[in-house]
């Protein structure tokens, strides 16, 4: 045999065997990691929630679910409640709709935990449309029946499965963080700065001028087109709807909350569409039997950096707002401030879920 067609043969041998370790080194990720859950955000909020309930076993747990709005919004560690007060917990989740907020509150409830109220986002935006789709990533195979109820059969299922493509490469922090600790990366986008009560603890307290501008294109670029045309997909109405369902089985009371927005993101939705979605609101709360705060001019345009996610000085008003409205507070005769960002995060800021729960 030449010399050059064995040495073909033997290249491509070798690739084939190549390929092949590869996929079974990729088929091999789940049953060698059958605890790890691929929701890292969740996981990371459950750690920090099983915390505080140790601490407070007897405390009543009021939870707030929704998107990165609630999840920059909302600190209750600022409220500075007593031990022996009720236990407020921020379990949103960075880009989380309809469908992903009805995915936390079934893991929750299946979990054993059963709060005496939650605050449950309704932004208007995601409910036509849903850009970051966190569910392909974060839902496991038992919950894709449940993501196809408020989701394209098709595309949730086409979506879940290219999330799983080479876990290896996706989950290669946490691999290195378990097996190889001394070769972990630097802080990355599985590793949240969140407070002892699930609060965001990055928050800016200021966004120079040409970011600022950048922000709000980046805005406007996701979501005129959207708000340009938009109507309320009966999926994502459905989503809401058991999600409340769900919680009212439990003896979970429900109220909803329609976030505030900056002058930037309402100018976006056309009056006809105002219009279609107060009027979807006043209906959801009247057919759901639920309260329905609506803080959408609760604060001004300064407290934004990009027209809907909140600088500091957003948050402590809007959490202070909430505690009065929502928990029915008295509003404290000289709140706490937000604590500042630290420049560099402490490890109890930084949290690394070991991905069970």
């Amino acid at each position: 045999m030449p010399r050059y067609a064995w040495e073909q043969r033997a290249a491509r041998r070798a690739i084939l065997w190549a390929g092949l370790t590869l996929l079974l080194l990729q088929v091999a990720w789940f049953p060698l990691h059958p605890a790890w859950h691929p929701d890292t955000e969740f996981a990371a909020r459950w750690q920090l929630l099983q915390q505080r309930r140790t601490e407070q076993p007897d405390s009543d747990l009021y939870l707030a679910i929704g998107s990165s709005r609630m999840a920059l919004g909302f600190h209750p560690e600022s409220l500075s409640l007593p031990p022996s007060g009720p236990l407020v917990f921020n379990f949103s989740r960075l880009g989380a709709g309809p469908t992903m907020q009805r995915l936390t509150l079934q893991r929750l409830l299946d979990q054993g935990v059963r709060p005496r109220g939650v605050l449950l986002e309704v932004m208007p935006a995601l409910l036509c449309c849903d850009p970051q789709r966190p569910w392909r990533s974060a839902a496991t195979f038992a919950e894709l029946p449940w993501v196809c109820q408020s989701e394209s059969p098709f595309e949730a299922v086409v979506g879940w499965a290219r999330s799983r493509v080479w876990p290896w490469y996706r989950f290669r922090r946490h691999c290195l963080d378990c097996y190889a600790p001394m070769w972990s990366l630097p802080l990355a986008d599985h590793e949240l700065l969140l407070d002892r009560l699930g609060g965001w603890a990055g928050l800016l307290d200021e966004l120079p001028r040409d970011q600022r501008i950048l922000a709000e294109a980046t805005t406007r670029q996701v979501y005129q087109r959207v708000l340009a045309q938009f109507a309320i997909r009966p999926q994502r109405d459905l989503a809401i709807r058991t999600t409340i369902r769900l919680a009212r089985q439990h003896g979970v009371e429900v109220t909803l909350i329609r976030m505030p927005e900056g002058e930037l993101f309402r100018s976006m939705l056309p009056p006809a569409a105002r219009s279609t979605l107060d009027a979807y609101f006043a209906e959801l709360a009247r057919s759901e039997s639920v309260r329905c705060l609506d803080a959408l001019d609760w604060l001004s345009d300064t407290d934004f950096f990009d027209g809907h996610h909140v600088l500091r000085s957003g948050a402590s008003k809007l959490t202070q707002r909430l505690a009065q409205q929502w928990l029915l507070l008295p509003s404290p005769a000289n709140p706490l401030p937000i604590a500042e960002s630290p420049t560099s995060p402490t490890p109890e800021m930084i949290h690394r879920p070991n991905h069970s729960w």
